[in-house]
């Protein structure tokens, strides 16, 4: 059994390191990514000026002085039952300005000139005396909070398209059906496909890490292990869906577009490019449901603020359970025809 598994895991890894041009995509691709966008976006380009409420919307809207403040253009407000979670996300440069206007006062950031400016707006629309606190911390670059959006950009489309599309093709080219008359057993040949592609995506994974670490200067105040943990439960999130896509299909034309129909969703929805801090409470519920946002979130928890929460742990015990579920179902519905 070993040694069947040894050998196709053996001739993938030459396929996949012979295939030079996909080889050499998955690394440039990456860090061009982000050395454009450090540049672009090396200051905070937008206009508009997030602010956390604290109190339920209905009781906020109704406090007196304050209508004023929920009329100005260009501001965006989230919510917030927990008052302690609204002051992280101000200290992470995540909000401007936290306001509880039952209590008539506010929190604002002193290193975050957006939250200066928002301080001043504030006291120019609301005609009341308002009681100031200030909570502070080392803003992080938006280079350092991309990073392991662009990680996880990568182990998407390297698990999704490396695994479920070669498999299709294996299928359509008579490999599989040739396979189907050896010894080897589909779980055999699947623990091989699975090894294989995790092995690729996590090298490249460590050295994209490493090349931007040495460019960048990145901010790293986690556990490396852990994070490297991360991506590999990430990794076998996405190949375990690359498999289940491609366990009964013929169609390369058909697997394209499921893989699309996923990979698209996710890379947008789970936060790579931007956060959905002030998006409606639906679509972060959409969001939370894909395993990618688990990942990407944990990553960023680990990497930038050194340490992970409950809710973390408890997201990527989500995507264990969904990796498993996809090995298991893809497994089972595996035909080698």
């Amino acid at each position: 059994m070993f040694q069947r598994i040894w050998a196709i895991f053996h001739a993938r890894n030459l396929e996949s390191i012979r295939d030079r041009s996909s080889l050499t995509w998955n690394l440039v691709f990456p860090i061009a990514l982000l050395v454009g966008f450090s540049l672009f976006f090396s200051g905070r380009g937008n206009v508009q000026y997030h602010i956390g409420i604290i109190d339920s919307p209905a009781a906020a809207a109704t406090e007196p002085g304050w209508k004023a403040l929920w009329e100005t253009p260009y501001l965006s407000f989230s919510h917030y039952p927990d008052l302690a979670q609204a002051q992280s996300h101000l200290v992470r440069h995540q909000l401007d300005l936290v306001v509880a206007p039952a209590q008539q006062k506010y929190w604002m950031n002193p290193k975050s000139p957006s939250s200066f400016m928002a301080e001043k707006m504030l006291k120019a629309v609301v005609p009341l005396q308002l009681h100031k606190a200030q909570l502070s911390a080392a803003p992080i670059p938006y280079v350092d909070w991309f990073l392991p959006g662009v990680l996880g950009m990568n182990v998407m489309f390297s698990g999704l398209w490396g695994v479920g599309y070669a498999i299709v093709r294996y299928r359509k080219n008579g490999v599989l059906k040739r396979l189907s008359a050896t010894p080897v057993r589909p779980i055999e040949f699947l623990i091989a496909q699975v090894l294989s592609r995790l092995l690729l995506i996590m090298g490249i994974t460590c050295v994209l890490f490493v090349v931007c670490s040495l460019i960048l200067h990145l901010t790293m105040r986690g556990n490396v292990v852990l994070l490297f943990g991360i991506f590999v439960l990430g990794a076998a999130s996405m190949i375990s869906l690359g498999l289940l896509i491609a366990c009964r299909s013929q169609s390369e034309e058909l697997t394209s577009g499921l893989v699309n129909l996923i990979s698209w969703p996710m890379m947008f929805l789970s936060q790579v490019w931007f956060s959905l801090e002030g998006a409606p409470h639906w679509l972060k519920w959409l969001a939370d449901l894909l395993p990618l946002t688990q990942v990407i979130r944990a990553a960023r928890q680990e990497m930038l603020y050194g340490g992970m929460q409950l809710s973390d742990w408890l997201g990527l015990l989500y995507v264990l359970v969904f990796t498993i579920v996809c090995l298991g179902i893809g497994a089972w519905r595996f035909r080698w025809r």
